[in-house]
């Protein structure tokens, strides 16, 4: 979905990270959190030439607690049909509701 920006919370110990801004190179992908964070979050090799992310997409990523730059790694890659199985079961954090953080942590 064009000009949303993305979604930050917990899920099952990943973050719902933001939305894919671009792709400066060396496997690298910038993101921005609903709260307009923006950091980079790595492909790890056992994904890459397998997984195609586009600008838009939104992913799961694991924290990289030491990075400076690279803040996360990417999970999985969520597609639309994920997205939408999350918002019917409330678990797809929206920052215009406060409560529903609650459902996610």
């Amino acid at each position: 979905p064009g000009g949303h920006r993305g979604h930050e919370g917990t899920l099952r110990g990943h973050r719902v990270s933001p939305q894919v801004l671009g792709t400066p190179g060396n496997n690298l992908h910038e993101v921005e959190t609903a709260e307009g964070t923006r950091f980079l979050a790595s492909m790890p090799p056992r994904f890459r030439r397998h997984i195609w992310i586009k600008r838009g997409d939104f992913l799961l990523v694991d924290p990289i607690l030491e990075g400076s730059k690279v803040k996360a790694e990417i999970s999985l890659v969520l597609l639309p049909p994920h997205v939408r199985s999350l918002q019917r079961q409330g678990l797809w954090y929206d920052p215009k509701i406060p409560q529903s953080i609650t459902k996610i942590s």
